[in-house]
């Protein structure tokens, strides 16, 4: 199964990479995670690349890295996934996220809706983009 591949390709199961700021979480993400799930979807046939966009001209919004299927070429690629990146202070602890984002859309102070804010950002960047996937990340 495509979970089990995944678990053989990632090598480092759990890093202390302390992070002070966004980009040091994407690159912990793209060193750890993002070449990881490449592989291993390449080698079930899959040609993927995971990464920071890079003058996509249709690309729409500040999304911090995508999902891209087909062979390396821009001309051949489709994006399929946006990948938000927040650090973990940022986000805070959620442990269920969907019951956090329905609870955090009912508060009126704004300032408390971190979830909800970052979720929606997401799907904003999904749905003017056309990416069927989105992900939301802190690493942790």
């Amino acid at each position: 199964s495509f979970c089990d591949k995944l678990e053989e390709e990632i090598l480092v199961k759990e890093k202390d990479f302390p992070c002070s700021c966004e980009a040091e979480v994407e690159e912990c993400l793209r060193r750890y995670i993002y070449e990881s799930v490449e592989s291993c979807l390449n080698n079930m046939g899959i040609k993927s690349s995971i990464g920071k966009p890079g003058g996509e001209s249709h690309l729409i919004g500040a999304v911090d890295a995508i999902w891209m299927t087909g062979e390396a070429t821009k001309v051949y690629s489709k994006p399929k996934g946006t990948i938000e990146v927040k650090t973990p202070w940022a986000l805070g602890d959620v442990g269920d996220i969907i019951a956090t984002y329905q609870r955090e859309s009912q508060l009126k102070e704004h300032h408390h809706k971190k979830i909800y804010k970052a979720v929606n950002q997401v799907y904003g960047y999904m749905s003017v983009n056309s990416h069927k996937y989105g992900v939301l990340t802190s690493y942790n």
